[in-house]
């Protein structure tokens, strides 16, 4: 949270694993489509994500 003005999320980790059967090109398409993602797209851009992928 922010230390000061309207309490806001200031960080939000994202932990993703994915299944291992997934080829190099499968993998790389799902992150490029998270990385696009309208609701991503939405957030506060002050906000800091983090995406963390296994």
């Amino acid at each position: 949270m922010t230390e000061s003005g309207p309490r806001k999320v200031k960080r939000l980790r994202l932990h993703l694993k994915l299944p291992q059967h997934l080829s190099d090109e499968q993998r790389s398409l799902l992150q490029r489509v998270a990385e696009q993602c309208p609701v991503k797209r939405s957030l506060d851009p002050l906000m800091q994500l983090e995406l963390i992928w296994s």
